[in-house]
């Protein structure tokens, strides 16, 4: 069998074993998102976060608000996304979740190069590789440093955009993960493009 046929099954039970955690968890928000009808898993995601609230469980209100941030994020209501995920930035760092810090710093830093704030984007990535770094987090520092990638080529700065490609793609490369290197080529591609290497 191929990789690429492998690639397309392996993400095929990824996806059912999501739905299968979704259903068996009990959480309908999640279900609801992984079926694309966002409206009804917004409703429960913020249901969850009042109900979370209530009963003091920070760490559970913190995955309900990253939950709302998200579906906002898909749903292309970007300062929404923004103001949710700066508000599960405040409790993963009340909680001490390094990981879920540099997760939702990542969330925010791709909503601001959504929103064309290129040199907040590159910041709020700066700041993820910094935990991904301290964590040895070899994942999180390549998705980092490939984000960065993509907000240096926006602002100009091809060579930077470049090199942070290229560190991405070491990283994945060692790691074995084929569809990540596949996107990151195509990233820095994306950059020698704008760099006007055809």
């Amino acid at each position: 069998m191929n990789s690429t046929l492998q690639d397309i099954e392996s993400r095929i039970q990824e996806a059912k074993a999501a739905l299968g955690a979704a259903q068996s968890g009990g959480d309908p928000a999640l279900l609801q998102a992984l079926h694309g009808e966002f409206t009804p898993a917004l409703g429960n995601y913020l249901a969850g976060l009042e109900a979370s609230r209530q009963a003091g469980r920070k760490n559970l209100e913190c995955e309900a608000i990253k939950g709302v941030a998200t579906l906002q994020h898909n749903l292309g209501n970007y300062q929404e996304a923004a103001k949710y995920f700066l508000r599960a930035l405040t409790l993963e760092r009340e909680l001490g979740d390094l990981a879920g810090e540099a997760g939702v710093l990542g969330s925010l830093g791709q909503v601001y190069l959504e929103m064309g704030d290129y040199a907040g984007a590159a910041q709020l990535h700066r700041d993820a590789l910094t935990i991904a770094r301290e964590t040895d987090d070899r994942e999180g520092q390549a998705r980092t440093l490939s984000h960065l990638g993509a907000a240096y080529r926006r602002l100009g700065r091809t060579v930077e955009a470049i090199a942070f490609h290229q560190q991405a793609l070491e990283i994945v490369s060692e790691l074995g993960q084929r569809q990540t290197q596949a996107t990151v080529l195509e990233n820095l591609g994306y950059a020698y493009v704008a760099q006007g290497n055809l």
